[in-house]
């Protein structure tokens, strides 16, 4: 199985995982990545490598944004979007439509342990098409994967196994189109920011406070940012989504530099890919964009707390990993989780540490 290099085989244990199956169904697959960015971004080397085999794909998903992305791309026949909490018309219709699809395949990511689509899916399509996906929660499948420790870009690559495929390096890529990155440059243009003459920091993800759970404290940003301005030349941008715009907002009022500005929410999250790739490095968190920024290759300095940076984080020359490797660190959707109520895996990183990786990363640019 082909491994991208941004993946340290320090960090996991790599085991070969094959699965014997007969009657290889026929080329049009339902994939259901998940509800988060991330998800799909884990997912989209699987996608790619279908798309390059010849199989039509629709995808199925309950985050908008991810829609945009996925049609951005252009690889998909069908994009569908199930939104449960708020749209209980359109889940009612989507399921209908799914009901009347005969696909012949689905695949299930190893994201959806816990997701109610997952459970969804398999009540209509069990006994229809040909399944495959992680065994969790007793659910078994036409091809059952046993989950591991390892990366979650591996552990989905086994979906593809059945299907007698296995990933390439051009898999490992996000093509994104020239009409985005044109609409980025004018953007940035419209702020007085060239092309690579700028930082990008996702300081927070999603608004939300269990995602805040998992970001570096607002006033550790702020110090930081005052260290780059101070110490550098670049300018700083702060991306994320709309929802993300006023907490980037109060960063920059505490900064109080023209050299600092709020992207988030302020463009689409395509442009907003375009302005990631056209910047010097990513830093922020355990966020989608973070898995984009990897996928992409670009520099970037993720800080890590109670996620597992061993399943999730990227390690490479240029793409760094700060954790304080706390004991009980990682502990996200465990019990010692729902008890802790402070976060000394994240607030214990040191600004200066962070910035020395800062330093690295603008000395190997030159």
């Amino acid at each position: 199985m082909y491994k991208p290099a941004f993946i340290n085989p320090l960090l996991n244990i790599f085991t070969k995982h094959k699965i014997i199956i007969n009657n290889i169904p026929s080329k049009y697959i339902l994939v259901e990545p998940g509800d988060r960015i991330g998800d799909f971004i884990l997912m989209l080397p699987v996608i790619n490598r279908l798309t390059k085999s010849g199989y039509t794909i629709e995808l199925l998903s309950g985050c908008p944004s991810v829609k945009n992305i996925a049609e951005g791309l252009g690889l998909f026949e069908r994009v569908i979007v199930m939104h449960t909490l708020y749209y209980v018309g359109q889940f009612a219709r989507v399921i209908a439509t799914l009901h009347k699809t005969q696909y012949k395949s689905i695949l299930i990511p190893i994201a959806l342990k816990d997701s109610l689509s997952y459970k969804i899916l398999n009540k209509i399509f069990l006994k229809r098409s040909f399944n495959v996906g992680f065994g969790i929660q007793g659910i078994k499948y036409d091809a059952t994967i046993t989950p591991t420790s390892e990366h979650v870009l591996i552990q989905n690559a086994k979906l593809l196994e059945p299907l007698d495929l296995d990933m390439h390096e051009e898999d490992y890529e996000f093509p994104i189109n020239n009409e985005y990155i044109t609409e980025s440059k004018i953007f940035l243009l419209s702020k007085g920011i060239g092309d690579d003459d700028f930082i990008v920091i996702q300081p927070t993800t999603k608004g939300r406070i269990k995602h805040k759970d998992k970001c570096w404290p607002a006033e550790k940003y702020v110090e930081l940012i005052n260290m780059i301005i101070t110490n550098t030349y670049t300018r700083i941008i702060l991306i994320g989504s709309k929802n993300e715009f006023e907490y980037c907002s109060r960063i920059v009022t505490a900064v109080k530099s023209n050299r600092v500005i709020v992207q988030a929410g302020k463009t689409n999250i395509l442009v907003t890919i375009g302005i990631l790739k056209m910047s010097k490095m990513f830093i922020g968190n355990d966020s989608g964009l973070m898995h984009i920024a990897a996928i992409i290759k670009k520099p970037m300095i993720i800080l890590w707390g109670p996620t597992d940076f061993r399943k999730l984080g990227y390690s490479s020359k240029n793409q760094f990993i700060v954790s304080l490797g706390l004991e009980c660190s990682p502990c996200e959707d465990t019990k010692h989780e729902k008890k802790c109520k402070h976060r000394l895996c994240l607030e214990g990183i040191d600004v200066s540490d962070v910035f020395v990786y800062v330093k690295l990363l603008l000395s190997n640019m030159l």
